[in-house]
């Protein structure tokens, strides 16, 4: 069991640096921008660029969705997972609907639509 604990740890370590990175990275953003380090927005701006300028953080709420869907089978109770990823989906509908951060409106109706047929779904079928 130990080993497993280790090798699992050592394995969120990738996970946790990109998220750390991330993070980082939307914090500079408005500098580079003021700038105009053109260089960073070369490197970096794939993570950017499908969002409107006054969302730009957007790609964090979508790393950790991904990230917090990962982890949701890691619960041990059934319902406790179906709660958790319920909690997780509204949180990120909630965003969604309230910020509507992709650059192209239509996207945002994409999103909120297919994010509310999720939740129903899983409200349908839990």
């Amino acid at each position: 069991h130990m080993v497993m604990l280790v090798v699992g740890l050592l394995a969120l370590t990738l996970p946790t640096a990109l998220f750390a990175l991330v993070f980082k990275l939307v914090r500079q953003l408005p500098v580079a921008l003021k700038t105009g380090d053109v260089r960073f927005m070369r490197s970096y701006g794939f993570l950017f660029f499908r969002f409107r300028p006054q969302a730009h953080w957007y790609i964090i709420v979508i790393m950790a969705r991904s990230l917090f869907i990962g982890v949701v089978p890691i619960i041990p109770k059934d319902i406790a997972q179906i709660y958790a990823l319920q909690i997780v989906l509204l949180l990120c509908f909630a965003a969604c609907v309230h910020y509507e951060p992709w650059r192209i409106p239509y996207l945002n109706v994409m999103d909120a639509f297919f994010g509310g047929v999720m939740i129903l779904f899983m409200n349908i079928t839990a």
